[in-house]
């Protein structure tokens, strides 16, 4: 089905132009593999859309937020308790700026 042929020696130039090392063996193979998925576009530009509405995610992103409500903080000691290191009631981190 590969209406659209992706060349061996255009799998060459582009690899050279990325610095890939490719053999001759892969490059045949990469090719193929490259007409193959431009095939399957050229599947998916036929498929009628029309009746689809566009979208920018997958999924309802609807939702996923919760009312920011004002809420109790937590005690300082339960937060270090989860501290590798700390010091005086503080987090104790390395020098970041010396």
């Amino acid at each position: 089905m590969n209406t659209t042929k992706i060349n061996k020696e255009d799998v060459q130039n582009i690899a050279a132009i990325y610095k890939m090392g490719l053999t001759p063996e892969s490059a045949e193979q990469l090719s193929s593999d490259l007409s193959n998925i431009l095939d399957q576009f050229k599947i998916l530009e036929n498929i009628d859309t029309s009746d689809v509405i566009p979208t920018g995610h997958s999924t309802s992103a609807e939702g996923t937020m919760r009312d920011d409500e004002p809420a109790q903080p937590l005690p300082v000691e339960k937060i270090l308790d989860n501290a590798p290191s700390k010091e005086k009631g503080y987090f104790k981190v390395k020098v970041v700026l010396q």
